[in-house]
């Protein structure tokens, strides 16, 4: 890459790993043998996100464009061009497969969504009071929080029985911007998880 770095996924078999940078590409590395990385995509504007559905079929990144691009790896796949999906009206900042088909996406125009890949649609959009930095889904799938750049970890439902959380849980998190996050089930299976969040205080 020629400039910063701004977002890794491995692949599904953890062979390979995608990397996405400011210098406007994606490049899919050989983890084993860390050969020369075949150039996936390359656009006019900045990436910053990437992410790899379970099956490892769909390589998503979105960028400072607003729009997210998913790109279908499949061997017999003849047509690699990226699907794009439009909605947001500002830099995609984080991206997370909630299963095969739908992704879950957060930017700087202060909103967390929620998107088809077989439709290429938006499903649902959640407003924030700031820029979404960071999502983490939970365990079973059904939930998911976000963190914002003023240091709020809200969370929202995924599913019918989780209709009644739409974001009134929130947790503000001293240190001011929260710039990454991640949730991990507590070893007793009571149903409650930690949360784990990095923050510009350092």
């Amino acid at each position: 890459h020629l400039s910063r770095i701004t977002g890794l996924a491995f692949t599904a078999d953890g062979a390979g790993l995608v990397s996405v940078s400011e210098d406007r590409t994606a490049k899919l590395w050989d983890v084993p043998g860390v050969r020369e990385p075949q150039l996936i995509e390359g656009d006019e504007f900045k990436t910053f996100a990437t992410a790899y559905s379970p099956d490892g079929r769909y390589l998503a990144t979105g960028g400072a464009d607003g729009v997210i691009r998913v790109t279908d790896l499949a061997p017999d796949t003849k047509d690699r061009t990226p699907r794009k999906l439009t909605g947001h009206g500002a830099a995609v900042r984080v991206l997370r497969f909630v299963d095969n088909d739908r992704l879950l996406s957060g930017a700087e125009d202060n909103t967390a969504r929620l998107w088809s890949l077989k439709d290429a649609k938006e499903l649902k959009s959640w407003p924030h009071p700031a820029w979404v930095q960071d999502l983490a889904i939970v365990s079973n799938r059904d939930a998911f929080y976000t963190a914002d750049a003023e240091g709020m970890i809200r969370r929202f439902g995924l599913s019918s029985k989780n209709k009644d959380r739409i974001g009134e849980v929130a947790w503000r998190v001293p240190g001011g911007a929260i710039h990454a996050l991640t949730v991990q089930p507590r070893s007793n299976d009571d149903g409650w998880c930690w949360l784990v969040t990095a923050s510009r205080d350092g």
